[in-house]
């Protein structure tokens, strides 16, 4: 060992000025080059500060880098299950009523009970028979005359239709009130309203015509349900 003080052992040793010392079994070597610094409470003052400093802004670094990873963990976060809106079919089909029924659906006093040809000749249909019966001395009507062809009712319960169109229940049963009578002449092509015995309304196309009893007149008819009250 050397050094500008005295020179001994690692332990109980002073040294003073410059000095080193060497020991151990590791070779432990410690100099010291002139006297302590001066100042050294400032220094370990400012130290203090500085760690004061740093720990402070570290904990600042960590707050800031947990509020960030918190963020980031809620944002990537699963969304809450929502269910799918309805679409507006299917709400249109949930939330919607039953449709009224159509205003173009018949009223029971328009229903057709039944359509179809008859033959008008001696003997002539009973049509309120679903279908249309020939009847002898019953029918709503028959051939009265065959030159020209006359179709003959018991009462004034015939009109001939004279506007464009085929009529209505309605329009035929007020043509018969207004204008019935007793007997009309058959021409092909004619349109015939006729009350029925038991005050059904029907109305008849004329499709051909005879001056025979026997063979007499054909038509197509069309007889509705309700009767007149």
């Amino acid at each position: 060992m050397t050094g500008g003080g005295r020179t001994g052992g690692v332990s109980g040793n002073d040294f003073r000025g410059h000095s080193g010392a060497q020991g151990g079994s590791h070779n432990t070597q410690i100099n010291f080059f002139g006297g302590p610094p001066r100042g050294g409470r400032q220094w370990v003052a400012i130290a203090v500060v500085a760690l004061c400093v740093l720990g402070l802004v570290g904990v600042v670094v960590w707050a800031v880098a947990s509020s960030g990873d918190n963020g980031s963990a809620e944002s990537s976060g699963p969304s809450p299950n929502r269910s799918p809106s309805p679409s507006p079919s299917s709400q249109a089909a949930e939330g919607a009523e039953a449709p009224a029924p159509s205003a173009s659906l018949s009223s029971p006093t328009s229903t057709i009970q039944w359509r179809g040809k008859v033959r008008i000749a001696e003997h002539g249909p009973r049509l309120d028979k679903v279908p249309p019966k020939i009847d002898a001395g019953s029918g709503d009507l028959d051939l009265g005359l065959v030159n020209p062809p006359r179709l003959t009712a018991w009462q004034p319960d015939l009109a001939v239709w004279s506007e464009r169109g085929m009529p209505t229940r309605q329009e035929c049963s007020e043509l018969v009130s207004a204008q019935g009578v007793r007997q009309v002449e058959a021409k092909v092509g004619a349109v015939v309203c006729v009350n029925t015995m038991e005050g059904r309304t029907a109305v008849l196309t004329i499709t051909s015509i005879s001056d025979s009893f026997n063979t007499g007149v054909t038509a197509e008819a069309t007889v509705w349900s309700q009767a007149d009250g």
